[in-house]
């Protein structure tokens, strides 16, 4: 796993999605202070890093060309996947995934996570839409977070693009399918988020 994990890594680097070593629970393995979620890795770090990861990561944001995951989260037996199927058989949704080939994996807890890049603003994590609870079920991972991805255990490509090929969709396609995801709230009260810095799902 870790040699894939290695050449995964170097290959997402290559088309300037900036790779995180990550430990089983997620969390980064790297020291406390690094720069990389703001700072392309070089190829000799990523060598060097990547020796011990269990998981791998993408740095969100700038310095993966703005790059964005919509993570749909469903931990405590929600139902996601209802969610998710009405998200994406929206029209205007279904159209710009179409048209962009934009690539959807499910998680190891039974969400989803979309992947694109974006010519809009860079901008920091969002919540997006709320379970009767008030617990968050869909939320953008922006500047400043990290997201899981494959091929780490538990990620598997339901549909579209390989990530290194993934495309960037205009500021209007990203405010679409953001608007179409807040629609999708199950809970009244309007809660919103910046980024928490290095929060990832």
């Amino acid at each position: 796993m870790q040699t894939l994990l290695l050449d995964t890594a170097i290959e997402y680097l290559a088309e300037g999605l900036n790779p995180l070593p990550l430990r089983g629970d997620k969390s980064p393995m790297l020291p406390v202070g690094h720069p990389y979620l703001y700072d392309l890795m070089v190829d000799d770090a990523v060598e060097k890093l990547f020796g011990r990861a269990e998981k791998i990561g993408i740095a969100c944001g700038l310095v993966s060309g703005n790059f964005e995951c919509i993570d749909f989260d469903g931990k405590d037996g929600e139902p996601i996947l209802d969610i998710f199927d009405q998200f994406i058989s929206t029209p205007e949704v279904a159209a710009i995934m179409a048209t962009h080939d934009l690539p959807y994996f499910s998680t190891p807890s039974g969400g989803r996570h979309v992947y694109y890049r974006h010519g809009g603003d860079v901008s920091p994590s969002r919540r997006l839409a709320h379970w009767p609870s008030g617990k968050v079920m869909i939320e953008t991972r922006g500047h400043g977070s990290y997201v899981a991805v494959y091929p780490s255990k538990g990620y598997i490509q339901m549909a579209g693009s390989e990530i290194v090929k993934i495309a960037q969709i205009s500021a209007e396609e990203r405010d679409c399918l953001l608007a179409v995801a807040e629609g999708l709230t199950q809970h009244t009260r309007t809660v919103s988020s910046g980024g928490n810095g290095g929060g990832r799902r």
